[in-house]
């Protein structure tokens, strides 16, 4: 693969890449460090990628992948013996992941409730940050119905939430 078909196949992925990336590291410097990261892993395996399957996909895959390492990286890093003054901080900060934990894990069963063509609508747009005509070139829906099945999914993801929240 030459440089310029490099460029044309996944540079107009930078945006969904990035939103990627920062959706799960939580900083722009790290989604673009990683973003770098990549582009460099593209690269090198440029020539065993298939053209022809869902190269959207396969990158987005590719840079979630390299999100996890990179906090598993950062947590090893900061993973210490000694107590430290911050161990409160940490504690609050255990609470609230394992609400923030349980919140998507109620998230995820309730998705995994709606009809496969909304599930993976939802899925693809809410989770993977991909657009209206991306999800409708994955999926082979137009993007008039990629919108409905979003809306539809949506619609009974509120409900069901209020729903539980009245509970």
């Amino acid at each position: 693969m030459t440089a310029e078909e490099f460029k044309r196949l996944f540079l107009p992925l930078r945006q969904v890449l990035f939103r990627s990336a920062f959706r799960i590291v939580g900083t722009s410097q790290d989604a673009e460090d990683i973003l770098q990261e990549v582009y460099l892993k593209l690269w090198q395996k440029r020539d065993t990628i298939p053209k022809d399957g869902n190269l959207s996909g396969y990158c987005v895959t590719l840079t979630r992948n390299q999100c996890i390492d990179y906090l598993r990286r950062q947590h090893l890093q900061l993973v210490d013996d000694e107590p430290s003054e911050h161990d409160a901080v940490e504690e609050r900060n255990v609470e609230a992941e394992m609400e923030t934990d349980e919140t998507r894990s109620n998230l995820m069963r309730l998705i995994s409730r709606l009809p496969e063509s909304q599930k993976r609508v939802v899925v693809l747009r809410d989770i993977e940050g991909l657009d209206y005509p991306d999800i409708a070139r994955t999926t082979g829906m137009t993007e008039v119905n990629v919108r409905v099945a979003l809306s539809r999914a949506r619609k009974f993801l509120r409900e069901a939430i209020k729903q539980q929240m009245r509970r």
